[in-house]
């Protein structure tokens, strides 16, 4: 018996940050994708495998994993009361990890689906997001809750931590991106680990709470214009574009005064730029890691990643121009 499922990966495209502190940040799945498929009648894999696996159930993976990975599944799944499925699930990833875009949740997200399809029940989205989250804990503890929702819903969502106890502790919202906006998604390394970028950046929005108010006030400006209905005259458009251009730009320009822009993203981001972007933020937590470039239409975005391409600094680059998924 087989069973195949897919999740993307995800992109909080605003409100890094903030997110932490109970204000809304919009998240988008990304055209990456992460394909796990059951192969109840696979032998055991062989010991030079790139695999996880107990005695029951293996994993199998074209990317590491880590070795007590597999045996969290199982623990966790009998905790949840689900049985455990015999065999080998087989992972292909086209998603980077360690940048941010949600590889691990993407990951969670499929073997959620997996596990509930094999006991038999309804694959609501809430009910795979909140396993998901639990298998979550095992890389980022502890989770909001917002990357597996993105990869789980794979749709556009506004996402508000809260504070009810619940878990996740996270209200989302469906939405819909109608503008015909083009996106240039790149990476770099990272100097110093995520978790040490968060760190920082709530230290300093207790020292200085106007620095929280500023940035969440830019953040909530540049979704509404980002989820806004497209203008229908050319020069409106170009003003649409302008102020979220504003927005952007000032939400860089905390990141940068917060350190979080290392001087090889300040770089490419000029370079997007001055090839046709017109704007480009960090995204994520930063001191490295991802960034986005705005682009008016397909043309600019294909002038920006042509020039993105000549820069052997980033590790990865890609371009969205429709936020789909794969059922």
């Amino acid at each position: 018996m087989q069973m195949q499922v897919s999740s993307p990966g995800k992109l909080l495209i605003f409100g890094e940050h903030i997110v932490l502190n109970g204000f809304p940040g919009l998240g988008i799945p990304l055209p990456l994708f992460l394909d796990a498929r059951l192969d109840s009648t696979t032998s055991r894999a062989s010991v030079g495998s790139r695999s996880s696996h107990s005695s029951r159930l293996q994993i199998r993976s074209d990317t590491s994993l880590p070795k007590g990975f597999c045996m969290y599944l199982e623990k966790t799944s009998k905790e949840q009361g689900l049985a455990i499925p015999q065999g080998t699930i087989h992972i292909r990833s086209d998603i980077p990890t360690g940048r941010g875009l949600g590889s691990s949740a993407a990951l969670c997200s499929s073997l959620a689906k997996i596990i509930l399809k094999h006991n038999k029940m309804i694959l609501s989205r809430r009910r795979v997001w909140h396993f998901a989250h639990v298998l979550e804990q095992y890389f980022h503890k502890p989770a909001s809750g917002i990357d597996t929702a993105i990869s789980t819903y794979a749709r556009p969502l506004l996402v508000q931590t809260n504070k009810k106890k619940m878990s996740p502790a996270l209200q989302t919202r469906e939405v819909e991106q109608k503008r015909s906006l083009s996106l240039v998604l790149a990476t770099l390394p990272r100097i110093r680990a995520s978790s040490e970028a968060i760190q920082h950046v709530q230290q300093e929005f207790q020292k200085t709470p106007l620095l929280l108010n500023s940035l969440q006030d830019h953040t909530e400006k540049a979704i509404e214009n980002f989820l806004s209905e497209p203008y229908e005259k050319q020069q409106n458009e170009r003003q649409q574009n302008k102020s979220l251009a504003e927005a952007v730009d000032s939400i860089h320009g905390i990141f940068s005064d917060l350190g979080l822009c290392t001087k090889s993203m300040q770089r490419a981001i000029k370079a997007a730029k001055q090839a046709g972007a017109f704007s480009a933020k960090l995204s994520g937590a930063g001191f490295g890691g991802a960034f986005v470039s705005f682009c008016a239409g397909e043309e600019d975005a294909n002038e920006v990643q042509k020039v993105l391409q000549r820069n052997k600094e980033i590790d990865f680059l890609t371009k969205i121009n429709a936020f789909t998924h794969r059922n």
